[in-house]
């Protein structure tokens, strides 16, 4: 019983950022469009030279609100379903399906150099503990106790 309680308040923690974030995108809208197309902009400038990348990068840019949309989606969902404790590792795949690309999009560390680079590269590394967590959550599911899990059938 316990490793459940555990993996609930877990599971609760984690998908507070994912609903703050998703409130705050709506809340902010044209904030949340400035911000993905300012990312999407720092791509081009960094990688655009790459034959066919800016070509790629442009037409994204025109699909800034429907990609706002999704990612907000993305966040509520997977963050509502984590915390009610409801099929959880699909809460948790939502969540993947947005914070990994989000995370290579606006944490690219590696174009940077200086403060900017390290603060980037800090929230890189905070996403990427966010993201195995969610490998976790993936893996251990409602957060059986592991002599459950091993006598249950896969």
């Amino acid at each position: 019983m316990g490793y459940r309680i555990l993996a609930g308040i877990g599971r609760f923690l984690v998908s507070i950022i994912f609903l703050a974030l998703g409130v705050n995108s709506i809340l902010n809208w044209e904030i949340s469009k400035s911000e993905l197309s300012a990312a999407m902009a720092n791509w081009e400038l960094y990688i655009g030279y790459i034959e066919g990348v800016s070509f790629v990068i442009q037409n994204l840019l025109m699909t800034v609100p429907i990609l706002v949309i999704l990612g907000s989606a993305l966040q509520l969902a997977g963050g509502f379903i984590l915390c009610l404790s409801l099929r959880v590792r699909l809460g948790a795949l939502l969540l993947l399906c947005q914070l990994i690309p989000t995370t290579a999009l606006y944490y690219h560390f590696w174009f940077l150099d200086g403060p900017l680079m390290q603060r980037s590269l800090i929230l890189f590394l905070k996403n990427l503990s966010i993201i195995g967590s969610l490998f976790v959550i993936i893996a251990l599911g409602q957060g059986d106790s592991p002599a459950t899990q091993k006598s249950k059938p896969n």
